[in-house]
């Protein structure tokens, strides 16, 4: 799923890995209660690192799967496409408190077999994206429309810079009269 068919006037913020824990973006979700999708892969959560993601779930962020460590689920074999999936699924269980439900699959890598996967570990739907917001320039898209619509996923990434790009994309939301809700109540 790239795209989610809606009538509502809402785009999906999803953030993906976790690399940077950017203390001015956790504030910003606290201060405008900004509904994210977290895709968080497994490795960036050792030693203290979890209580940042923590904090951005009492914060109204939600926690998903993106894998243990972050490999092209296309090229490995189907033991490891598993244990990357599931075994992210039980991890994100005990430091977060729940299941994913939701999948990426880094590097947007996808076939019939990681979907089959996913499933089979417990997750509902693998999601994609239509649209990113990179550290500078403007807003890319997939779908052919040079600005944001209705339903897309904009994906970005836990790097230095978060909070000025999702304040980028807050005013180009705002100015296309969309507002952000959580992709979790829309799959």
């Amino acid at each position: 799923m790239q795209h989610v068919a809606t009538r509502d006037r809402v785009v999906f913020l999803t953030i993906d890995d976790g690399i940077v824990r950017d203390p001015a973006f956790l504030a910003l979700v606290r201060r405008e209660h900004l509904p994210v999708t977290v895709f968080i892969t497994d490795s960036v959560l050792s030693g203290t690192h979890a209580a940042y993601f923590r904090a951005l779930q009492a914060a109204g962020a939600v926690i998903e799967n993106h894998t243990v460590s972050h490999p092209d689920l296309t090229r490995v074999p189907a033991t490891e496409r598993r244990r990357q999936i599931c075994a992210a699924q039980a991890e994100d269980r005990r430091i977060f408190g729940r299941a994913p439900t939701l999948f990426r699959p880094p590097y947007g890598a996808v076939s019939p077999a990681v979907i089959s996967t996913a499933l089979g570990c417990g997750v509902h739907a693998v999601i994609g994206w239509d649209a990113v917001m990179p550290q500078s320039g403007s807003l890319q898209t997939w779908n052919g429309r040079p600005r944001l619509h209705r339903g897309d996923i904009v994906l970005m990434h836990f790097l230095a810079g978060l909070t000025g790009q999702v304040q980028r994309l807050q005013r180009l939301a705002r100015d296309q009269h969309l507002r952000f809700a959580l992709l979790e109540n829309y799959v």
